[in-house]
């Protein structure tokens, strides 16, 4: 390689740092840069031209994963290019001494001089040296003192800064040692990885604004960070290196001021250090660097870490310098939409052309961008006692828009003293408040404090208040109001006083000796008019924009409302996919001028589309214009107790607000809106209108889930409020008897619909109305005990609501209602018969067969008596089914064939399937597979007909087994995933045990035991309460085929235990029909065990309970 001059430490520095600037343009670009760089310096052109050649060359050879090069190559160029040695001396070689160091090996070189490892003694532990040649004064040859870079490094203590621990001169070398750190630099990881995932970037963020905060509370400025100047250390921690200016603004010897001669600026006015794509626009201009360029160096790192690109690329320096100004760049989180939208926010704010709107401190940007990144957020040191800031509260919603006016109100409060925040009701002051506070709370050096004015009375001493909220005690020899301002004194602070107008005097006398007495001190309130003290800055905040009047096309424009933007976020916050349309775009535009663009009526709209529809709500709201308007009336009284304050917010309703309120507490575990419309209206209004009015004042609270239709709650304490309320107007039975009859009407068409193909929807239903039905129920046993003639309702809904109980398995609590339905009913009613049959199967299912055949007798013969024949067709069928499980078989097929007949009369297909099923069940317990099979077959036909989806499950699976009992394999596993498919879209519990089994089977054949253990644990988990006896059996027997094989005799052998003495106690033998399975796997146990172990643990599977088998196979599988 050719020399053009004299190849000097600093000739190196400089032409690294113009080659690393080059690499980051493209090839117009770089022209330009280095034509503008290098101009008058042929010799530095050409060797960077050279080192850029060779850079290419090597990433023609491409890199492996185990030996990355960094983003420039510059490690790998150096060494080969460096030529003659820096000044004409030789590099020294190792090893040897160098002051108390012994250097043991080179570890780099380049236009730095060359890195050492060495050994301090006095450290006990290696170092890294970095030598370079200095005259007899210590400066380098280009006059300046080399330990400077040392002096200001040291200056920095920090965990994520690399640490200098000396620096010296001894024989024309100077030396610096740091820490010896292994790892790898940013770009390197970015050029193996590509950009980075959600959890390492907090990792970088977070340390790296740790580490500029301690730098710049050094009083330094960094200067040049980027990629390649930060890094990951073995244990993975970011470490900050290579200071670029690395001064100190408030130095008096800055080179840029006392000494003209030594500033350091290319020709063109660029800054020689640094480069230019991570260059904030005022050092392009010219300006020096501070620390909030470095704030923005450090966005651009993050952008870059997390798009792999920079965030205003151009082709040439004018470009560059243009693309700043306009701020033409791709947003965050189009690049990145996996990110939280809140870091792409921090990440723009950081790159703020103008400095005042970036972030002031590096420790603001921390908390920044661990707030938006959901990492745990810094805690100020002084967190206990007095001296302790208040967190400010959390929104559970982010906020979205209103840029301009936060800029306007962080400029407001730069300056210590009051500032009022003024606008109506439900304009969003709270919210936009809260946000400013959040970015201030650890911007000023003593934090924030957040007060909440609502709970004082018009004569509430805000004072105590105040001291209360920042942890001061009550003192007997002093005012609170003196207190609080002596503790203020001088700090510096936000306060925010929220809520204001009901108080206004009260806060203006505590304000006035604050502002005078407490120089620092930031005081921010909200209310709805200003408090007229001397010096107060009044910041008044108007609704939301709204899109223009006029047509709207694709929805690009209306995007430039902050309202609609705010709608578009509340609307998809439960899941729904609202995307701006054709179609879509003019109904939000309509919807959002249409409530002025007030932030609450945008979000109440907005929660109502997933019910009503965008159509229905723009439609509607034409009606609730002046509902809207009542948020500006001036505010009540606010009282401190619970109580005291429900009855003030009760009271600012208006007199049809009151009466719906007050309906609305006869329901229990909250309502949707058709709900509400169907049990509280009547002549006194709108009960939309009335409800959006209410969740509109924190009354009434809503709930969306997806694509379901919200819900609305109101809190326990005061749903009883209003609830007594309605007692005291007399009309508490009037509205609960609407919400009686609202939930049979429900019940008598949703529980039947169990069996149909909308199963579950219906099981969907019942399970977000549990507490209403319950509530129901109580309500008929409260008229019953009054002597009310109900009884025969009572039972009519338990028996609606039974095939969700069953279903879900919710056995005991069907059985206990329809026991206490019953004892009030007449013993030969229709309904009381069939009440009987269901308590029968419930007995059956729990395990109590006794119970079970007295209350199903009963029914037979009364169901003959009166010649209720479908009712005795359901009494039958059940009869059927215990004679079955008792081996009366004879007994069992004749009440099946009559029941059939019966139900075929009837046309009743459900209860045929049932038949037909259970037929199927007798003819496999005998041992008659080809009937069982025959039996299935019909009916599964029957329920693929009738989309019964319950009955596919049951119904297929036990087809599967069966033909898998007959040794057939065709088209058994798609049956059997039919079948547990269904069950599973169900939710059927009850049919869990049964659906699994085939499929746990097949595995087994086919050695996929990591499957079958997924589906065994599928069932075992499932199961809130141990299932009816005959599932348990069957899914315990499931678990000792998977268990053998497995290899796990002995747990195998202990299960069939639990099984034999429960079928013992129970009076459940195995059937005939599986005798010899059940035979044959035991002696295939007993072989592989041997007969003594076998014997021990047969005797401890005889010990358990239901329960404790139950969790014993649980650990075992």
């Amino acid at each position: 390689m050719k020399r053009f001059g004299p190849l000097d430490p600093e000739r190196w520095r400089e032409i690294r740092e113009v080659f690393e600037a080059a690499l980051d343009l493209d090839d117009a670009g770089r022209a330009e840069f280095l034509a503008t760089r290098c101009a008058g310096d042929e010799a530095l052109r050409a060797e960077v031209d050279e080192l850029i050649q060779a850079d290419e060359r090597l990433g023609s050879l491409g890199n492996t994963e185990s030996a990355p090069l960094p983003e420039s190559g510059l490690a790998t160029l150096l060494p080969l290019f460096m030529g003659s040695e820096p000044s004409g001396r030789s590099l020294l070689e190792p090893p040897f001494r160098w002051g108390s160091l012994e250097v043991t090996e080179s570890i780099g070189a380049g236009g730095f001089g060359r890195v050492y490892r060495a050994h301090d003694e006095a450290l006990r532990r290696d170092v890294a040296l970095k030598l370079r040649p200095v005259d007899s004064a210590g400066r380098t040859a280009e006059g300046e003192s080399y330990l400077e870079e040392a002096r200001r490094l040291a200056r920095v203590r920090h965990p994520n800064v690399l640490v200098v621990h000396g620096a010296e001169v001894h024989d024309g070398w100077a030396g610096i040692w740091t820490d010896l750190v292994r790892g790898e630099p940013l770009d390197a990881r970015l050029h193996r990885t590509g950009p980075f995932e959600l959890e390492t970037l907090t990792r970088v963020g977070l340390d790296l604004c740790r580490a500029l905060t301690a730098v710049h509370d050094a009083t330094l400025v960094h200067g040049d960070i980027k990629p390649s100047n930060a890094m990951f250390d073995e244990d993975g921690r970011v470490l900050l290196m290579d200071f670029g200016s690395g001064f100190s603004p408030s130095d008096e010897g800055h080179p840029n001021e006392d000494h003209p001669e030594d500033r350091k600026e290319a020709p063109g006015g660029l800054p020689r250090q640094g480069t230019p794509v991570t260059m904030a626009p005022e050092l392009l201009l010219g300006s020096r660097p501070s620390m909030s360029t470095d704030i923005y160096a450090l966005g651009v790192l993050l952008y870059r870490i997390a798009t792999g690109q920079y965030p205003f690329p151009a082709a040439s320096l004018n470009e560059l310098r243009t693309r700043l100004v306009v701020q033409d760049r791709v947003p965050l989180d189009e690049l990145r939409p996996d990110l939280p939208a809140a870091f792409a926010r921090v990440v723009h704010r950081a790159l703020s052309p103008d400095p005042a709107m970036r972030p002031r401190t590096a420790s603001e940007l921390h908390w920044l961008i661990a707030a938006s990144l959901g990492a745990e957020e810094p805690v100020a040191a002084n967190e206990s006692g007095p001296d302790a800031a208040t967190r400010i509260p959390r929104s559970a919603t982010r906020f979205v828009g209103r840029s301009s006016e936060l800029r306007q109100l962080r400029s407001l409060l730069v300056e210590p003293g009051l500032v009022t925040l003024v606008g109506p009701g439900g304009c969003g002051k709270t919210r936009i408040a809260l946000t400013v506070a959040r970015e201030l709370e650890l911007g000023l050096p003593d934090g924030a404090i957040w007060i909440d004015l609502i709970g004082l009375d018009r004569e509430g001493d805000v004072s105590a208040l105040a001291t209360q909220a920042v942890g001061m005690r009550d003192r007997a020899d002093q005012a609170a109001k003196d207190a609080l301002v002596e503790w203020i004194g001088r700090r510096s602070l936000l306060l925010v006083l929220d809520n204001a107008e009901h108080v206004l005097q009260s806060v203006a006398v505590f304000a006035s000796p604050l502002l005078r007495e407490c120089p620092n001190l930031h005081l921010l309130v909200t209310t709805r008019q200003r408090l007229s003290l001397e010096g107060e800055r009044t910041f008044r905040l108007a609704p939301m924009s709204i899109p223009p009047e006029r047509e709207v096309g694709d929805g690009l424009e209306v995007l430039e409302s902050d309202g609609v933007r705010l709608f578009l976020d509340r609307a998809q916050r439960g899941g729904d996919e609202l995307r701006l349309t054709t179609t879509t775009a003019p109904l939000v535009a309509r919807i959002v001028r249409r409530v002025e663009g007030i932030p609450l009526a945008i979000e109440l709209a907005a929660a109502r589309v997933g019910t009503l529809g965008l159509t229905t709500v723009a439609t509607r709201l034409d009606e609730s214009f002046a509902l809207l308007a009542n948020r500006n009336r001036p505010a009540a009284d606010r009282h401190a107790t619970l109580l005291a304050s429900i009855s003030w917010s009760y009271e600012l309703l208006a007199v049809t607000e009151r009466r719906i309120l007050d309906r609305l507490s006869v329901f229990l575990g909250g309502f949707t809106l058709a709900a509400a419309e169907a049990v509280c209206t009547d002549t006194d209004g709108n009960v939309v209108d009335i409800l959006s009015a209410l969740v509109d004042r924190s009354l009434v609270s809503i709930d969306t889930y997806g694509d379901d239709e919200p819900r609305y709650r109101l809190l326990e304490s005061l749903r009883a409020f209003a609830s007594e309320r309605l007692v005291a107007a007399g009309e508490s039975e009037i509205w609960s008897d609407r919400h009686l009859a609202w939930i049979e009407r429900e019940a008598a068409v949703r529980g039947p619909a169990i069996h149909g193909p909308e199963m579950a929807a219906q099981v969907a239903w019942f399970e977000r109305e549990q507490d209403n039905v319950r509530g129901a129920l109580r309500r008929f046993d409260s008229l019953a005990r009054a002597g009310r003639a109900v009884w025969e309702r009572w039972v009519t809904l338990c028996l609606n609501v039974r095939p969700y109980w069953y279903h879900r398995g919710h056995l005991r609590e069907g059985l206990g209602s329809l026991l206490e339905a019953l004892s009030v009913s007449p013993r030969d009613s229709s309904s009381a018969v069939l009440a009987r049959i269901s308590i029968a199967h419930f007995h059956w299912t729990l395990g109590n067969p006794e119970a079970a055949m007295e209350a199903t007798l009963e029914s037979v013969s009364i169901s003959r008596e009166r010649n209720l024949p479908a009712t005795l067709a359901s009494a039958l069928t059940l009869l059927a089914s215990l004679h079955t499980d008792l081996r009366n078989h004879d007994e069992a097929r004749a009440c099946f064939e009559e029941a059939l007949e019966l139900r075929d009369a009837t046309g009743s297909s459900t209860g045929a399937i049932v038949i037909l099923c259970n037929l199927g069940v007798l003819e496999a317990s005998v041992g008659d597979l080809a009937a069982a099979q025959a039996w299935y077959e019909r009916a599964l036909d029957l329920a693929r007909r009738e989309r019964d989806d319950s009955a596919i499950g049951q119904v297929g699976a036990n087809l599967a087994l069966t033909l898998l009992e007959r040794g057939e394999r065709d088209g058994v596993r798609a049956l059997a995933a039919e079948s547990l498919k269904a069950i599973r879209r169900t939710s059927s519990v009850a049919n869990l045990s049964t659906g699994i089994r085939p499929l746990v089977l097949i595995e087994i054949a086919e050695g996929r035991l990591a499957e079958a253990r997924t589906l065994v644990r599928e069932g075992l988990t499932a199961q809130s309460e141990l299932p009816r006896l005959a599932a348990w059996i069957g899914l315990l027997d499931t678990v000792v085929d998977l268990l053998v094989a497995q290899g796990q005799a002995e747990a195998a052998a202990e299960i069939l235990g639990a099984i034999d003495v429960t079928r013992e106690q129970t009076d459940m033998p195995v059937p005939d029909g599986f005798r010899a399975r059940w035979d044959v796997r035991m002696g295939e146990i007993r072989s592989a065990l041997g007969d003594d172990s076998f014997q021990s643990a047969w005797v401890r599977g005889r010990v358990h309970t239901m329960s404790t088998a139950w969790e014993f196979a649980l650990r075992v599988v």
